[in-house]
Formats: C-alpha cells, structure tokens, sequence
C-alpha cells in the first residue's frame, strides 16, 4: 500500500516531522509540499496524511486552501493527521479542518514542536525570542515517542 505525506512548512519544523514519519511509516511513503500538490496524484495513493504547523492558532493557508477544494476526494481514503504545534488543544483541530475531512480522520496528531531561528524572518524571530525563553527554545522538539506512536497507528497493515 502507498503512503502519501502532504504538509505544509514555514520554517522547516513541519517538513522535518514528515520526514521522521516517514521513515517511521517505511514501504512506499512519498513526500509532498501542499504548494507543489497536483491533486490528480491522490488517486495514486492508498493512505493521505495531511501536516502542517499552526501559527497564532491557525493551520497553513496552503493546506487551509488545499483541504478545503479536495476535501470529497480526501475522503473516499484512510486520511490521518498531524500537526506541528506548542500545544495539544483539540479545539485546533476543530477551527482549522473542515467538518467532513476531520470526522473522517481515522487519526489525528500532535507531535511537538522545534523553532527553526535560522529560517525564520526578522519579525518571526523576533517575536519568538520575546515570548519564548532560552530554556523553553532549547527544550523544544518534536516527540520521536509521539512520532512513533502515530505512524503505528496509521502504517498500512502490509508495512508493520
């Protein structure tokens, strides 16, 4: 069974968790950005797991934009999803799926969170720097736990 990755990435955070979960998930898993997605792919695909980071309480505008238009052929697969994020708040998921794409999730996660400084704009930086500690930016990571726990739980049973 083929896996397919989409997710969305500012600064690398979200792309790096797809990579890690991808080797978790193994067989044929492809990655994609959401800005480089040609719909007419999913068809090619037996699993879609959708990603993305959330910024001041919001999912990507490219996967926003995506979900939304491709929502009907989404949801005639195992659809899973992921999220890069601080914080585990349901309630995100909520506001930021349409209804049909999140009922129809068979699993959703949250999987840490790791600032990328580096790849970040002047005003990104900046306001991380202040609202975030040095502590708080040298503890933050993704949860290879988490990670783990999530591609079990959505591996094609051909690839355990």
């Amino acid at each position: 069974m083929k896996t397919l990755i989409i997710y969305a990435s500012k600064n690398g955070a979200t792309k790096h968790c797809a990579e890690l979960l991808k080797n978790e998930i193994g067989g044929e898993t492809a990655l994609i950005n959401v800005k480089k997605m040609n719909p007419k792919i999913l068809a090619e695909y037996d699993n879609i797991v959708v990603g993305s980071p959330i910024y001041i309480g919001k999912i990507r505008r490219e996967m926003s934009k995506f979900l939304t238009l491709n929502q009907a052929n989404l949801n005639t697969k195992p659809l899973s999803i992921f999220l890069v994020c601080g914080f585990k708040d349901p309630s995100v998921l909520e506001t930021n799926f349409p209804k049909s794409v999140l009922s129809h999730a068979k699993a959703t996660a949250f999987l840490g969170h790791e600032y990328h400084l580096d790849k970040m704009n002047f005003m990104d930086r900046f306001i991380v720097k202040r609202t975030r500690s040095e502590e708080d930016l040298k503890k933050a990571s993704l949860n290879p736990k988490a990670i783990h726990q999530f591609a079990e739980n959505i591996k094609p049973k051909g690839n355990h």
